[in-house]
């Protein structure tokens, strides 16, 4: 009895001893800075830069030529939502002319596939329309 006392003992401790590695979420895998690939847009082609923090994200577009040395514009701090267990981000619409006295209210939603071994993702957006595909390296 004592021996089956001791196993069991022993079997409880090295459960309780394991500690499970916390689950990595997007919420948790997304925060830094990014870059992305060239990307194509409508009828030119994009180079973006994101800062996400756990409150909102600061993009830099850098335009035609993007990919060959264009000028980069920072556009103001902006909201963005994450939901894990959909693995999807929701940005608010980027405000592309501040000064026309109209903010955006429209959101793009995009499906992320992430790849935490390689510190990298893809956004795929769920609208249709015409918002790229953006594929991301962490900095």
């Amino acid at each position: 009895m004592k021996k089956l006392l001791l196993v069991f003992g022993t079997i409880l401790l090295l459960f309780a001893g394991c500690k499970k590695e916390a689950e990595m979420k997007l919420s948790g895998f997304i925060i830094g800075e990014w870059l992305s690939t060239c990307t194509t847009m409508e009828t030119s082609q994009a180079l973006f830069e994101i800062n996400i923090n756990g409150a909102n994200y600061v993009i830099t577009v850098t335009s035609a030529p993007a990919c060959t040395g264009g000028i980069p514009h920072e556009y103001p701090a902006t909201d963005y939502a994450i939901n894990d267990q959909n693995s999807t981000i929701t940005i608010t619409q980027l405000d592309f002319t501040p000064d026309d006295g109209v903010t955006p209210t429209a959101s793009v939603i995009y499906s992320v596939i992430w790849y935490e071994g390689e510190d990298s993702m893809d956004w795929i957006p769920n609208t249709g329309g015409s918002d790229p595909i953006i594929y991301w390296e962490k900095q």
